[in-house]
């Protein structure tokens, strides 16, 4: 169906067809293969990364040793 000649190609980690203009090549796995991502997948990602580091920039918030208290 797609090809790189008419501009739509198939992105790799969603599967969906769009237009190359709104891909990035990105390296992924072990080796670091160039693949072919849309943007959304892409904002997905950096999205997850972006929440994965505020959880893990936030303060304990959670007292653990509170309900030992009598």
């Amino acid at each position: 169906m797609g090809d790189n000649e008419s501009g739509i190609v198939r992105c790799y980690s969603c599967g969906n067809w769009v237009r190359i203009a709104a891909t990035s090549l990105e390296p992924t796995g072990e080796r670091s293969d160039m693949e072919r991502w849309c943007f959304g997948c892409i904002n997905d990602v950096d999205a997850y990364t972006d929440s994965l580091e505020d959880w893990k920039a936030a303060p304990n918030t959670f007292n653990l040793d509170e309900g030992d208290e009598e």
